[in-house]
């Protein structure tokens, strides 16, 4: 990602931007110069070139104005919630590598190079973040104890938060993506992609209401067929309008025929508890 790219337009603009790392969170100058390179910078490595088995995914952030890649599963579902998030003015991959100190298993003390995964402009002040699942942690705790450690919030990895807070007074944080975090994410990226279809006839809106007043609960596959819908866009538009209700953190939209819309969020509690089982089977299908 270059900061370059796309005019060098960002989601805060250069006296917002100075407003923020001065008056509003007082960082340090090191602090300042770090967010400076990595805003001015390309990615500190190049994605996938450590491991062939990773995901490589590109997908142009609205936000950023460029284009953000990942490298598994996880980076791209968090990076999914921080482009909608109200919070994240701004979200770097792949921020300049750093020195830290780790210790191996006989309690030397070494100098590593290490890459984190996000620096995050948030309304609560800049992060640094690395992302792993929750499997990837709690094994990382088992087989590096001296570096890995799981605490009353969550997991930390200790020579990077220890680097970052003495070198540059800046925040680390880990965190763990689940399979929920994965399905919110999956169900974003089919919402924005709906906004770039044509929009829906009003009259079509007006129909679904009425179907849904004389059924209130409506599984997602039968809703499109009841519409006489050749494709599931349109009532993708009136779930991402709040038309129509649906849970998205215990739902899949890529599973229309376990998934289910109302006219009100109340009315899916019951529903989804009965279909989690079956959703979960599918989902477990689909990933072998």
């Amino acid at each position: 990602m270059s900061g370059q790219e796309q005019g060098d337009t960002h989601m805060l603009g250069n006296l917002r931007y100075q407003q923020y790392l001065t008056s509003e969170h007082k960082l340090s100058t090191p602090a300042i110069e770090y967010i400076n390179q990595t805003r001015a910078s390309e990615p500190a490595r190049a994605v996938g070139i450590h491991a062939r088995t990773n995901i490589v995914a590109a997908e142009v952030s609205m936000k950023m104005h460029c284009t953000i890649t990942s490298e598994s599963h996880a980076e791209r579902s968090i990076a999914t919630q921080f482009e909608l998030d109200p919070e994240v003015f701004e979200y770097w991959e792949q921020p300049p590598t750093i020195e830290i100190i780790k210790t191996d298993k006989r309690g030397s003390r070494r100098r590593r190079p290490y890459t984190a995964d996000f620096l995050v402009l948030s309304s609560t002040g800049p992060v640094v973040k690395e992302v792993k699942t929750l499997e990837e942690a709690e094994q990382l705790v088992k087989s590096e104890p001296q570096n890995w450690a799981k605490t009353e919030s969550g997991f930390d990895f200790i020579p990077a938060s220890e680097a970052y807070q003495l070198q540059y007074g800046l925040r680390f944080e880990v965190i763990v993506i689940t399979r929920r975090d994965q399905r919110i994410a999956e169900n974003i990226r089919i919402l924005l992609a709906s906004r770039d279809t044509p929009q829906y006839d009003p009259i079509l809106g007006l129909k679904a209401e009425k179907l849904l007043t004389e059924q209130p609960v409506w599984r997602l596959d039968e809703l499109v067929t009841e519409l006489g819908l050749s494709d599931y866009s349109a009532v993708i538009q009136m779930i991402d309008t709040g038309r129509l209700a649906f849970d998205q953190a215990s739902a899949s939209l890529a599973t229309p025929e376990c998934c289910y819309v109302a006219s009100k969020p109340a009315m899916l509690v019951g529903i989804v508890h009965r279909e989690s089982a079956v959703l979960a089977a599918v989902q477990a299908a689909d990933e072998m």
